[in-house]
């Protein structure tokens, strides 16, 4: 028996807002970037921006992955315990 705790669904709801205020910070971002460099000159050219770039983006793919990750079970569990089981997987 799958049990859902009244705090799941407040937690869930979190992580939906918090995947959909973040949707379009990688546009953003590169906008940044490329403003950075126009004011800021060739120090902050393609070799800084690649390396700080690297790190936030791999960071920010593990966070939506995991977000995206949870909200699948969130909503699967949430199909299993209203009756609309449906079969499923990965890909």
């Amino acid at each position: 028996t799958v049990r859902r705790y009244p705090e799941l669904s407040n937690f869930t709801e979190v992580v939906k807002a918090a995947a959909a205020r973040t949707r379009m910070v990688p546009h953003q971002l590169a906008g940044a970037m490329h403003r950075l460099h126009a004011e800021r000159g060739p120090s902050f050219g393609g070799s800084f921006a690649n390396k700080w770039l690297d790190k936030f983006l791999l960071n920010r793919i593990g966070s939506e992955m995991l977000m995206a990750q949870y909200l699948a079970l969130a909503t699967s569990t949430a199909h299993y315990e209203a009756g609309q089981v449906r079969s499923g997987g990965i890909i």
